[in-house]
């Protein structure tokens, strides 16, 4: 059915987007700008929780793979000016 499809649209769509973003971004500013639609779209939460959870989620992951598992993730031109390659 078209509205099925359309469902579908809604989450396949800013996926490819997001995948792309990355590698402009960089995965942590790419995962919150990602996290934060979802939020904001589909969950309709406030914009203090959605930015309080998609900033908090890309802090986590930069902690776990950064700093604590020493694994390099792809980084954005933010994050070089940053200082955080």
């Amino acid at each position: 059915e078209r509205g099925q499809f359309m469902t579908i649209l809604s989450v396949l769509v800013p996926t490819v987007v997001y995948v792309a973003a990355i590698v402009w971004l960089g995965l942590y500013l790419a995962s919150t700008v990602y996290i934060a639609y979802f939020m904001r779209t589909l969950g309709r939460y406030s914009w203090l929780k959605t930015g309080a959870v998609a900033i908090g989620v890309s802090v986590v992951f930069f902690l776990v793979f950064e700093i604590w598992f020493k694994v390099s993730l792809p980084k954005g031109p933010l994050e070089a000016a940053l200082g955080l390659n």
